[in-house]
């Protein structure tokens, strides 16, 4: 999807986190199992193990027109 805005001439940037919950984004709490960040630049950041951005300062940061978010963990129970 990263790619695809990007083509589209969108600024874009991605933030991903494997087995995050919402909560997560919000208290900062360490990934388990990898992450993934691509910023406005385009410059990349992954690993195994890494804090977790906090999603209101990525707002405050990147001051988005639009943002989404894609989740296979839909039943947490837990939400912003």
């Amino acid at each position: 999807m990263d790619a695809l805005l990007r083509e589209a001439g969108l600024k874009t940037a991605t933030y991903a986190s494997c087995g995050s919950i919402a909560q997560w984004w919000v208290t900062g709490k360490p990934t388990p199992c990898g992450y993934f960040f691509r910023d406005l630049e385009g410059k990349t950041e992954k690993g195994q193990k890494g804090r977790m951005p906090i999603f209101t300062e990525l707002l405050a940061e990147v001051k988005p027109e639009a943002a989404s978010g894609l989740s296979r963990r839909l039943n947490s129970g837990h939400f912003l």
